[in-house]
């Protein structure tokens, strides 16, 4: 068997005696020495780091000559540059955290080195899971302890980086988070310099339940729109972030516009869903939006961009025939199975169909195909939607019900009673708290948390039925089980006795508007299909009551006109 060059010319016996005195510990300083200048290419960034260590350790034991400080800088300054040349090479954040670890304590790193690392571990996070997360973590913060002191700052690139690692691997890290957060408060509450593209990144990766988040993304909004040119994804990172901001909301509409005529067709759709989901319908705006998409409707060639295109305009809740034909033929005509990456855009685009009422159930049954077959591994976000579908159908469009097929029908049928496992509260408001708590004052009985279809909605009812009223009273302060048979059998008791009672907050309408929202009135609609009466309060009328007075007699004049015969 011949050898290739460079295997012929290797001192194999010297790279492991090598290898053994960095294992061991072992050996002088003058042969580890010698064989590190002759081998140190061949030794991973762990056995440099060894090798390095040791010699100071052997050296420290003789007296201080300037020979040996040259000796250990020049082994420190070889086995510098050959970690930093292979970090590359270490894919394993185990192994990584080891060697900084290691790096620190023995005093071998620079900041150079820490600055490689932290770059290098940086990128990493994003596949790290369990345990190693957290190691990982942690020795990323001490990483930026070293290179800038404790009580130092990080840096822009630093934030964007880090940020983007939390949004991508669901980190909730509680050092790495405040160390993040108090930085970019630090830097946007003092005007710090911060550029366009890199506000906009951070708009992008900033979630709800990171540190202060509506401030900094509050913030954030104003530094991506300072800058002489705005591309228009900022302005979609903009308004992506579910944070609507009224000192802004000018500059955005003024910037879309402009931009409008000039962007793909894609970037018109995210900025639709967008505006949808601020509940924010500037007319001029939607109106130049919807036009735009219009005129490039038969760019749209993918089954994704076109139930977006659909499930913008149902956010917003503006009807176009035109493009709702066009996704209808669209759909009616795509042939490609539908995997489980789209179960969503299939609940997404039912919704829209219901809620403009397609009347076509052809649609529906190219959909719902899919959504069978994709059923034994649904989601319980997309089951409540489907659910949502599937009552909608069935009690408010019998029409097209009768007009779907067999297998349909069934499976519509059979999902609007399916029990929900993880049912979605239907008002989560403080409102819903006191307009509940007021109920009570004025002899009317709140049953909490009741299933009803895919939510879980208060009751009231007039005092009496009182077997009813002590049973539920008797668990009123236990939390609530669930043993949802009971709970189904409860709605069913209380459908001829009491009114479900929703307070509608600001989330229930748009903005500068008392005009319900898509979802809201898909809501409504379902509660109402299944023959319950419900009780709304406005957030407005509540809100001009003054005193506790005023708000049980209205309540309770409410409550009279929505009285059960």
């Amino acid at each position: 068997m011949r050898l290739s060059r460079v295997f012929r010319h290797l001192c194999v016996p010297e790279v492991a005696r090598l290898r053994a005195l960095v294992r061991d510990g072992g050996g002088d300083a003058e042969t580890l020495y010698a064989l590190f200048q002759k081998h140190n290419a061949q030794l991973s960034p762990t056995e440099n780091l060894l090798v390095a260590a040791s010699l100071r350790n052997l050296s420290d034991r003789q007296d201080g000559s300037e020979e040996i400080s040259s000796r250990l800088a020049d082994v420190r300054a070889t086995a510098l540059a050959n970690i930093r040349g292979k970090l590359y090479a270490l894919t394993d954040p185990g192994d990584l955290c080891g060697l900084i670890q290691a790096a620190v304590v023995h005093g071998i790193a620079t900041r150079g080195l820490i600055s490689d690392f932290s770059g290098r571990l940086e990128r990493l996070l994003p596949h790290v899971r369990g345990e190693a997360l957290t190691q990982a973590c942690h020795t990323l913060v001490e990483l930026h302890k070293a290179a800038r002191g404790s009580e130092s700052e990080l840096t822009v690139p630093n934030n964007v980086a880090l940020v983007q690692c939390m949004a991508e691997t669901g980190i909730r890290h509680e050092a790495l988070g405040a160390r993040v957060g108090r930085s970019l408060r630090l830097l946007l509450a003092q005007g710090g310099k911060i550029t366009t593209e890199e506000a906009s990144a951070l708009l992008q990766a900033y979630k709800a339940d990171m540190f202060d988040s509506l401030f900094i993304r509050h913030r954030l909004i104003e530094a991506a729109l300072t800058g002489d040119y705005i591309p228009m994804q900022v302005l979609v990172n903009c308004l992506a972030t579910g944070v609507f901001s009224p000192s802004n909301a000018n500059r955005i509409d003024e910037l879309v516009r402009e931009g409008c005529s000039t962007s793909d067709v894609q970037t018109i759709i995210q900025l639709m869903i967008g505006y949808g989901s601020l509940r924010y319908r500037p007319p001029n705006v939607i109106s130049e939006l919807v036009s735009t998409v219009k005129s490039a409707l038969f760019s749209l060639d993918s089954f994704d961009d076109v139930v977006r295109c659909i499930y913008g305009l149902f956010l917003l809740d503006e009807h176009d025939p035109v493009i709702m034909d066009f996704a209808a033929n669209f759909i009616r005509r795509y042939d490609v199975p539908l995997g489980l990456a789209n179960m969503e855009d299939i609940c997404d685009a039912l919704l829209a169909f219901c809620h403009f009422r397609l009347n076509d159930p052809e649609v529906y049954q190219r959909l719902l195909r899919d959504a069978m077959r994709l059923d034994c591994s649904i989601s319980s976000a997309c089951l409540i939607r489907l659910q949502l579908v599937a009552i909608y159908i069935w009690k408010l469009m019998p029409q097209l019900f009768h007009a779907l097929g067999e297998p349909a029908q069934q499976y519509l049928l059979e999902v609007a009673h399916r029990i929900t496992m993880e049912p979605e509260t239907a008002r989560t408001c403080d409102l819903q708290e006191s307009v509940g708590k007021t109920a009570t004052f004025v002899s009317h009985v709140l049953y909490k948390q009741v299933q009803v279809g895919p939510f879980l909605v208060d009751f009231v009812r007039e005092l009496g039925q009182e077997e009813v009223a002590e049973a539920r009273q008797r668990n009123c302060r236990k939390p609530r089980t669930r043993d949802l048979g009971e709970e189904r059998l409860l709605a069913n008791h209380l459908r001829p006795l009491a009114s479900i009672l929703l307070a509608d907050d600001i989330e229930q309408f748009y903005r500068h508007s008392h005009e319900r929202t898509a979802k809201s009135q898909i809501q409504l609609g379902v509660l109402k299909g299944l023959g319950f009466r419900c009780t709304c309060v406005p957030h407005w009328e509540w809100e001009e009551l003054d005193g506790w007075r005023e708000k049980r007699a209205y309540l309770a004049e409410l409550l009279a006109e929505h009285k059960p015969t």
